[in-house]
């Protein structure tokens, strides 16, 4: 019998037909949103004399406007984070629907309710896993309290290893957290927009805990093609993929918990 996961990877490669490249425009599009933002950020720092052109170093000539500038940033990338939600909404719409527009992207700012509530959505989700993994990053308290024996750099030696060892647990620690605190919350809200705020994050919690091992072993499944996400081309072609195929792993499983009402 077939694995769940090879299963879930052939929905999501059918879904994709004829949807593919409207998400790879889509990722293209988030991606250059934010490094236009990043680029904004840059050149007023060097407009206001917060960086040195020439050293790339921080001006002490010139009045510090750094701390406006980057709260002005943050407010910048949280203001268009509905865009992430578009996107979800567009492999949502092709894993239960087969069918995705480029308009889907924009979904979330259609009204100023439901951008408001995305936004709001989008803060708790965020808080509540910046908070999470800060509590739980065991590689900061090794380096704290270990701190004599960790090495000024890597190598072949046992103290290296620890470190080396100790950073992959606390990167697996991040994913759980990612899918308890944020992917369920924001794929429940994909599929189903009329859902309350505490209904999404906090009420979603339990769900969480029942399912997110079974979309741990499916991202495990991507490994590979995860890695390539290191190089920009590939990574458009992979996080379409990727991202279809959770919402439809994401799909079964709310249809199977009838009581949520989230499909």
């Amino acid at each position: 019998m077939m694995k769940t996961e090879k299963l879930v990877r052939q929905q999501a490669r059918d879904s994709l037909k004829g949807n593919h490249t409207i998400l790879m425009a889509s990722v293209g599009l988030i991606f250059l949103t934010y490094l236009l933002l990043f680029f904004l950020r840059q050149i007023l720092m060097i407009m206001t004399g917060e960086i040195n052109i020439y050293t790339g170093e921080a001006d002490t000539g010139f009045m510090k406007m750094g701390w406006f500038i980057s709260i002005g940033y943050v407010s910048a990338l949280f203001l268009v984070s509905p865009l992430i939600n578009g996107f979800l909404h567009a492999s949502a719409n092709a894993a239960l629907k087969n069918s995705c527009s480029t308009l889907d992207l924009f979904y979330y700012f259609g009204s100023v309710t439901r951008y408001f509530k995305t936004l709001v959505i989008n803060m708790l989700v965020f808080l509540l896993f910046a908070v999470s993994t800060s509590a739980l990053d065991l590689e900061k308290y090794f380096r704290v309290f270990f701190k004599e024996q960790v090495p000024g750099s890597l190598g072949f030696d046992p103290d290296s290893f620890m470190i080396i060892f100790v950073g992959v647990i606390t990167i697996l620690i991040r994913i759980l957290l990612y899918l308890f605190f944020v992917h369920f919350p924001l794929t429940a809200y994909a599929f189903n927009e009329d859902l309350g705020v505490s209904e999404c994050v906090f009420v979603m919690m339990g769900f969480s805990a029942k399912n997110f091992w079974k979309t741990f072993r499916l991202l495990i499944s991507f490994s590979g093609w995860l890695l390539l996400c290191f190089f920009v081309v590939p990574a458009l072609y992979v996080i379409p993929y990727v991202s279809v195929s959770a919402l439809t792993s994401a799909k079964w499983l709310f249809q199977l918990d009838e009581r949520r009402c989230v499909i």
